[in-house]
């Protein structure tokens, strides 16, 4: 059974969302038993897919994907002997994302979709993303605001070059329109102020 929500350890009321012949999938409705050892998480962690493991310990974390990663080696190489495995954990457990692909509403609000649909969820903040794309989110989201055919935003950090790059894809027969009313925005929007290092980050924006 594969458990949607759930993490190991866990005592869960589920239901089942999907059977296969040789699997099951499910969705948790209830934690009755949890000993895992929480950590700070955004408030929408829970509605929307865009971080798997936010409100567990760092250190769980990796033990999970270890094992997991274990598991899948041993399935895949059947009598193989494998290396032990090093694991070398990130410098931080957040604001450690340089890149992230944004939905973007008609308010310029922006966010993801909601795991296993396609209902928009607001970020009220983004506890993965570096600073300097934290504050880009809001400046991209009132560019993107309402434009015909604009979905999305994505946003790119290249702290070596102190660049923030926020990229608009639309449609090619909207291309003049966007690129018009992106330029208006630009004229009369603030740009983020963000430093990295004592280093003054500069914006840039590309549609697509």
């Amino acid at each position: 059974v594969f458990i949607d929500q759930g993490f190991p350890g866990q005592q869960v009321r589920v239901a089942i969302t999907e059977e296969k012949k040789r699997f099951l999938r499910a969705t948790v409705l209830d934690v009755l038993e949890d000993p895992t050892e929480n950590a700070p998480a955004c408030p929408t962690h829970k509605l929307c897919g865009g971080c798997r493991f936010q409100g567990v310990a760092y250190d769980q974390e990796l033990v999970w994907k270890t094992d997991a990663l274990k598991n899948m080696l041993t399935r895949l190489g059947g009598n193989l002997r494998w290396p032990e495995l090093t694991v070398v954990p990130d410098h931080s457990a957040a604001h450690y994302r340089t890149r992230v692909r944004l939905r973007v509403d008609d308010q310029g609000r922006t966010g993801y979709l909601a795991r296993g649909s396609h209902d928009f969820v607001p970020a009220i903040r983004g506890d993965i993303l570096q600073p300097a794309l934290e504050e880009a989110r809001n400046y991209a989201g009132a560019l993107a605001a309402n434009l015909p055919s604009v979905h999305t935003v994505r946003l790119e950090l290249d702290e070596v070059r102190g660049h923030v790059l926020i990229e608009i894809p639309c449609a090619l027969e909207e291309w003049k329109t966007v690129r018009l009313r992106v330029r208006e925005r630009l004229e009369t929007l603030a740009v983020p102020s963000v430093e990295i290092e004592g280093k003054t980050m500069q914006f840039s924006v590309t549609m697509r």
